[in-house]
């Protein structure tokens, strides 16, 4: 896949030009529009592009007119200037339409996990600590939630840590004030666990209130991955503890089965084949996993040789009984869960037209996507940013938002303005506003890395879309020839 850039780079890009076997397509990043071309014009194109320096990109030199055929497709990129196009509405949402709050229990947890993200060797967030959030506290957060939610019918709570469950009688008393505080609207929970608390209390409580009390349990693969990673303070594993709970649990109320949620964070250095496994215990078949890939220090971990070459296999396999319709025949849940998300990107691949004043598609709105309030009252975007800087910060429950952050935030693209403007990935762009987190202050300093990483992943969403184009095509023309043979009496 090559971009193709209209005056060396210097205007911006014009489209980008990706060739497969089959065909070649051109990419408009301001409309979103994906054109397949027929030989003539990929023919076209190659006369006026010549590759740069580094040689992956395609750029127009400057004297040389812009071709026929991008003309009559009315490629061009009208963003004139990065910023976000209705800052104003979304402030005035933020005072009656919030209808999500992630509440921080604590920030201690019972267990020392060898990635964990508040561990001490880790520079970009807190550390583990014993803070809890005092009650007082928490029923300040949901009149905050409360007075900013007039217009929301559905209420949803997440129940944030550390280890929430440590304090599992202050969860019961933050609910029942929820339900006293929301009375007349449905209020929903959800809480994230390690499953290592499992008593008898907890279940009868998660069973009693199952209808509306959403749990995800971390377990990240069979006991030897699971005890390698996610480990006791002692050291110890915490597989066997986490299972007979779950065991417990399910056979206490069987139909909770079917509500049973996972996450799995996948160490890319471990044993492939012994990680999708995971789903081996009879208590675990059948649950519904999601899967995250292993980050250190805000950067994703690397692949060892093995684990791409069984990977690539298994998603080669996922391929064939995707497009055979055959959705019980993926390899493992690993390879499940990333269909679900290319089936969802390519669900989402609309065509957006950009606007002479936008932002890249990454940015999210600060309060309204995902409020995060932490034990002390500080409010967050979302869960992922560091805790501890005071640029990520976007208010307090004691004073409320603070307009000028979430303004900063909203716009932050635009500190490296022209490098987005000239993105082919704008439109696609997954770049999070943590990345521009620079400790005093936001910058752009370290997004060259996050910039490369979105442009990946959005070179995979178009060939995922190309993929599933050309799959069409292919069954398409296998029809039209068999009812040709069977017209003619064939086969």
């Amino acid at each position: 896949m090559f971009p193709i850039l209209f005056g060396g780079g210097s205007m911006g890009v014009v489209a980008r030009f990706i060739e497969t076997p089959f065909g070649g397509y051109l990419y408009d990043p301001w409309s979103g529009s994906l054109t397949l071309l027929d030989e003539q014009g990929k023919l076209a194109i190659k006369d006026y592009v010549s590759p740069d320096q580094e040689g992956d990109e395609i750029v127009l030199d400057e004297d040389v007119a812009l071709p026929p055929l991008l003309a009559n497709l009315n490629f061009g990129n009208p963003v004139e200037k990065i910023a976000y196009p209705d800052a104003d509405s979304v402030l005035r949402r933020l005072d009656r339409n919030i209808n999500l709050m992630i509440l921080q229990i604590t920030q201690k947890c019972n267990l020392r996990c060898r990635y964990c993200i508040y561990s001490a060797d880790n520079e970009f967030n807190r550390n583990h600590s014993n803070k809890v959030i005092d009650f007082e506290e928490a029923k300040k957060a949901i009149d905050f939630l409360k007075d900013h939610s007039v217009d929301s019918e559905q209420i949803t709570i997440g129940l944030y840590g550390g280890e929430p469950f440590l304090h599992f009688n202050l969860i019961k008393k933050i609910v029942e004030y929820a339900d006293m505080a929301f009375e007349g609207k449905k209020v929903v929970f959800h809480v994230t666990t390690n499953g290592t608390l499992l008593r008898d209390e907890v279940i009868e409580f998660l069973i009693s209130e199952r209808s509306r009390f959403h749990v995800l349990f971390s377990l990240d693969g069979p006991e030897s991955i699971q005890d390698a990673s996610r480990c006791f303070p002692d050291g110890s594993g915490t597989y066997a503890t986490v299972v007979d709970g779950i065991r417990r649990l399910v056979q206490r109320c069987p139909e909770y089965k079917e509500k049973l949620r996972f996450n799995s964070v996948v160490d890319t250095e471990k044993d492939y084949c012994e990680l999708v496994k995971i789903c081996d215990e009879e208590v675990l078949r059948g649950a519904a996993f999601q899967f995250n890939y292993l980050e250190k220090n805000g950067v994703p971990a690397p692949f060892n040789s093995d684990f791409i070459e069984s990977h690539e296999y298994d998603m080669f396999l996922g391929y064939v009984a995707h497009y055979r319709g055959s959705r019980t025949g993926y390899p493992n849940e690993l390879i499940r869960h990333e269909f679900r998300h290319i089936t969802e990107g390519i669900r989402r691949f609309v065509q957006k037209s950009s606007s002479p004043m936008s932002v890249p598609a990454g940015v999210c709105q600060p309060g309204l996507t995902r409020m995060f309030v932490t034990v002390s009252g500080d409010i967050f975007p979302c869960e992922r940013v560091d805790e501890t800087s005071d640029c990520m910060r976007i208010g307090t429950i004691q004073h409320g938002f603070s307009k000028s952050r979430i303004i900063s935030l909203l716009n932050v693209a635009s500190l490296c303005e022209e490098k987005c403007k000239r993105c082919w990935a704008f439109n696609l762009c997954s770049s999070c506003a943590k990345r521009f987190d620079g400790g005093d202050g936001l910058s752009a300093d370290g997004v060259d890395q996050a910039c490369s990483l979105s442009r990946r992943a959005a070179n995979d969403r178009l060939g995922q879309v190309i993929l599933l184009n050309e799959n069409e095509r292919h069954e398409r023309k296998m029809r039209r020839a068999l009812s040709m043979i069977g017209n003619e009496g064939g086969l």
